[in-house]
């Protein structure tokens, strides 16, 4: 039997590159832009609704200690924080045009997408962070005036929420998230591949 070497990359290189049809994939951008713009609005009415909400708890109860005002301190530090994060993340889909070379488009996508990863590694943990000092501070007046068994409970309840939101939801979550974006990405290099040939 002869030995016969292949040569893998050569073999690679002759397959022809399958580009996705560029309208289509514009469509589906535009609506992902969309959709993250509708997201936009309802985390901005969502997290100022909570926010307001904790202010008028401040103003309306009288706490016997400062611990609760410092929790909410923080929960609104959390909120404002993000309010500002996510939109300035949203800002960036204004520079996603139809009427761009495949280049600049690619750009704008890479754009998002490091921004997008930096808003799920870094911050939302500071996000979490701050939200869970919050809600130690602000649970400590009430626990008080609980049983031992009921404070324990009750904290229990609230950091185990807290727990299971950061390290199950906010992972699928994150996964989704970047799958989509990438999946466009990906169609866009092979655009740009095709256009070489």
């Amino acid at each position: 039997m002869a030995n016969k070497e292949f040569d893998l990359s050569q073999i690679w290189q002759k397959q022809p590159i399958i580009s996705p049809d560029l309208t289509d994939l514009t469509n589906r951008i535009s609506g992902y832009k969309r959709e993250s713009m509708k997201k936009k609005w309802v985390s901005n009415i969502t997290l100022g609704l909570t926010a307001v909400f904790i202010l008028s708890i401040w103003f309306l109860y009288e706490a016997k200690t400062i611990y609760p005002k410092v929790g909410m301190s923080f929960i609104i530090l959390a909120i404002s924080l993000s309010l500002i994060k996510f939109n300035l993340f949203y800002s960036t889909f204004k520079h996603l045009n139809k009427g761009q070379d495949n280049r600049a488009y690619l750009n704008s996508l890479l754009s998002i997408q490091e921004k997008q990863k930096s808003i799920q590694t870094g911050f939302m943990n500071l996000y979490f962070v701050l939200l869970t000092i919050g809600m130690i501070f602000y649970l400590y007046e009430f626990s008080l005036r609980m049983s031992n068994t009921m404070a324990i409970i009750s904290y229990a309840l609230t950091l185990g929420w807290i727990a299971f939101v950061w390290v199950f939801l906010k992972p699928r979550i994150v996964k989704k998230q970047n799958k989509e974006l990438e999946g466009f990405i990906n169609s866009i290099h092979k655009i740009i591949e095709s256009e070489k040939v």
